[in-house]
């Protein structure tokens, strides 16, 4: 049903003539100039034009937000590079240490597990508990070295795809290629356009940006000439996407801003900016690390080494 809100006419101050409002027609086809009567929008359509404004306000702080990331990854990118030309052969031991009781860790589990098996442990309660130990540290050793090779600033994008990721990745390129191919043009303009558009693609899958490659299907969505033609619920159903979409990429983006923050290589990165001299306490500290490592990985060569003599002697026992 077509509302319609009534307009009131001038008062008239004419001397000696009757005041009087314009007369309204609810009649559709009356012109609105005339009568007065402004069509008034569908409950749907004012929704979807709210989510408009929303959407722009969104997309700007995201902008802005993503920026800020970018500039900040890059100061820290910068200043781990000149750690690593000042102190890589100290971290290059250090990431061989942690490989190594990486390693051990999972040597003497799978001996011990083996030993468990064949019922062979008679170790007495404190080297049960020294050995546990062991494990413990060297599999936390393990973890957070892997933790810090991929550094806290690394790009989300660049995680490993689950299975699911990278099957829906794969769905959205090929309904982007086949949508937006420059090919499709009607005129270089829109060839150009297509072009700029396909290259965020392909960028996005390379990188493994799933988040891109999602925003860039519902942006074409909406990019459709014949957009504001579709049915009000559509509209409407994309503008709700889109503001869930955004809702997510902000939050993650502000997560991303607080771990890098929040980050030991960025306290370091503003000590440096501030004239701090930080790589001597580096140095002393990844020195002081080394050390530490070195004890952690004799203690678990010694212990794999009593447990492989407790092998030969089960299988000694065993023939």
């Amino acid at each position: 049903m077509v509302r319609y809100v009534v307009a009131f006419g001038r008062l008239s101050r004419e001397p000696g003539r009757k005041v009087e409002t314009d007369r309204v027609d609810a009649k559709p086809e009356m012109d609105s100039r005339r009568s007065g009567l402004v069509r008034a929008m569908p409950p749907a359509e004012e929704r979807y034009r709210a989510h408009l404004k929303t959407i722009e306000e969104r997309r700007g702080e995201l902008a802005r937000l993503e920026s800020d990331l970018a500039a900040l990854r890059d100061a820290v990118t910068g200043f781990e590079a000149i750690a690593q030309s000042r102190l890589g052969d100290l971290f290059a031991q250090l990431r061989r240490l942690e490989g190594e009781t990486g390693d051990y860790s999972h040597r003497l589990a799978r001996l011990r597990a083996a030993l468990d098996a064949l019922e062979l442990d008679e170790m007495d309660e404190e080297e049960l508990e020294d050995e546990e130990d062991l494990l413990a540290d060297a599999a936390f050793a393990a973890a957070s070295g892997r933790g810090r090779l991929r550094g806290p600033h690394a790009p989300a994008a660049t995680r490993r795809w689950m299975v699911t990721e990278a099957a829906e990745a794969k769905r959205l390129y090929i309904d982007l290629a086949k949508r937006l191919h420059p090919d499709l043009a009607r005129d270089d303009e829109e060839r150009q356009r297509r072009e700029r558009i396909m290259q965020r693609v392909n960028e996005a899958f390379h990188l493994r940006d799933l988040a891109g490659l999602r925003a860039i299907h519902l942006e074409s969505i909406a990019d459709d000439p014949k957009w504001a033609e579709r049915p009000v619920s559509d509209r409407l159903a994309w503008a709700e996407a889109e503001l869930e979409r955004l809702e997510a990429a902000l939050k993650e983006t502000r997560l991303a801003l607080a771990r890098l923050r929040s980050g030991e290589l960025f306290r370091l990165y503003l000590r440096y900016e501030s004239g701090d001299p930080v790589f001597a306490d580096l140095q002393k500290r990844v020195e002081e690390r080394i050390a530490n490592e070195t004890r952690r990985l004799e203690k678990m060569q010694v212990a794999y080494r009593r447990l492989v003599d407790r092998w030969r002697l089960a299988g000694a026992a065993s023939s």
